[in-house]
């Protein structure tokens, strides 16, 4: 079988393959051949592939093209463990249509603003489980109407304590709805978890070629504790990298290293 088919072949309409196409997205990626079909069938997942695949795609693609968008009811919760990882799904999800009506709802927001965009009749929503848990328990998120639960980056998910509130939302919902957990990795706890969560979850495993890409190379160096921050000014003057992105640890340390690296030219 080849997997590298047009999107259309997989299932997918032909207003969502002329989006993609328009975000120069033609062909589909092996997790994508392998999760779109089975995501438009309704089926519950656990989809395995390394980052950088294009999981994000593989299920926001078809899940986009289910939507009834005449409908007022909120339909599919996209569950994330961080605010940086909400802002990036909702982005991808409104680029595929005007018509899909999409709510952001992140711990640690106005919860003000995020009540009056519920009131807005989103389609789909993406959030952190703390805050959707809460907004269920307040009675403004009607569990009964969601289709689809998505918990992405499952294993960061679950490692960072969010078990219980996902366990929650899953049990405030309908035992028709589907649910597919997304991972780079699979660990065995979290293979335990899902089946203890979702027993009927089908496996899909596009993570044959190892846990890095092949367009993706890994270097590190090592270096004191103190030098990190002037490693890094060197390793940017070396490489001239034209954008770049550096992760840090902790969030309260992005502006002080902003500053050092102004300070040493960068």
């Amino acid at each position: 079988m080849n997997l590298r088919m047009p999107f259309q072949e997989l299932g997918l309409t032909e207003d969502i393959t002329n989006k993609l196409a328009e975000m120069d997205i033609v062909m589909p990626t092996t997790v994508q051949a392998k999760a779109i079909p089975a995501v438009l069938k309704g089926l519950n997942l656990l989809i395995q592939s390394p980052t950088g695949t294009g999981k994000t795609l593989a299920y926001l693609a078809p899940l986009a093209d289910k939507l009834d968008l005449s409908s007022k009811e909120l339909q599919v919760i996209i569950l994330v463990p961080s605010r940086e990882l909400a802002t990036q799904v909702v982005g991808v999800a409104k680029s595929f249509s005007a018509g899909i009506r999409v709510a952001t709802l992140i711990g640690g927001a106005n919860l003000t603003r995020q009540l009056e965009a519920l009131k807005q009749k989103p389609l789909l929503a993406v959030g952190t489980p703390g805050r959707v848990l809460e907004l269920i328990q307040k009675k403004k998120i009607n569990g009964q109407s969601i289709k689809t639960i998505v918990i992405d980056e499952a294993d960061k998910m679950f490692s960072a304590g969010f078990l219980e509130d996902v366990r929650d939302i899953l049990k405030a919902t309908l035992k028709t709805r589907q649910v597919l957990f997304i991972s780079a990795t699979l660990p065995k706890q979290l293979q335990e978890t899902v089946s203890g969560l979702i027993p009927s979850a089908q496996f899909i495993n596009a993570g044959e070629e190892g846990r890095v890409p092949p367009t993706i190379t890994h270097i590190y160096f090592m270096c004191s504790k103190e030098q990190k921050i002037r490693t890094l000014a060197r390793l940017i003057k070396l490489y001239k990298p034209n954008k770049a992105l550096v992760f840090i640890q902790r969030n309260e340390g992005v502006a002080s290293l902003e500053k050092r690296l102004k300070d040493l030219g960068v």
